[in-house]
């Protein structure tokens, strides 16, 4: 609690730590204290402090999604998709996949997407780790 405390009072001036303590604040709400609401105030400055920066972009969307903000993620994946390297284009699958099964309800959408994800995935030998939780939701279907 304390270094959270730290890392957002690092953000009252600027410094060269403020995007990396914009990063690290967005990761550990959204991933590991499980608390979208409060990642989305680091992820959407991050967002747009740096808007042609993918990745940061990237985390934004994984936001909205985490939130069911779905139609406020999907213009975002689709500056995602535009990028032609697979280094992103996998999330970018993987996210997509979720909204089409989440909030879609499409079934068949979803499954096509997920395996396309893992099938990137392996291609490239990049992102493992979605690419397991995209057959985790795949097998849920099944």
């Amino acid at each position: 609690v304390l270094g959270l405390k730290l890392l957002e009072k690092s953000l009252q001036t600027p410094s060269r730590a403020y995007t990396e303590a914009l990063i690290y604040l967005s990761h550990i709400y959204l991933h590991l204290e499980k608390n979208p609401a409060k990642a989305l105030t680091f992820s959407e400055k991050l967002a747009t402090l740096y808007p042609f920066n993918a990745k940061f972009r990237e985390v934004l969307i994984e936001n909205y999604i985490a939130l069911g903000r779905y139609s406020d993620a999907t213009p975002l994946l689709e500056l995602q998709f535009r990028n032609k390297n697979d280094y992103y284009k996998i999330p970018a699958l993987y996210f997509k996949a979720s909204i089409e099964a989440d909030y879609h309800k499409d079934q068949a959408m979803a499954s096509a997407t997920f395996q396309a994800c893992i099938d990137l995935s392996e291609k490239v030998n990049l992102y493992k780790d979605i690419a397991n939780k995209a057959e985790n939701r795949l097998n849920g279907f099944q």
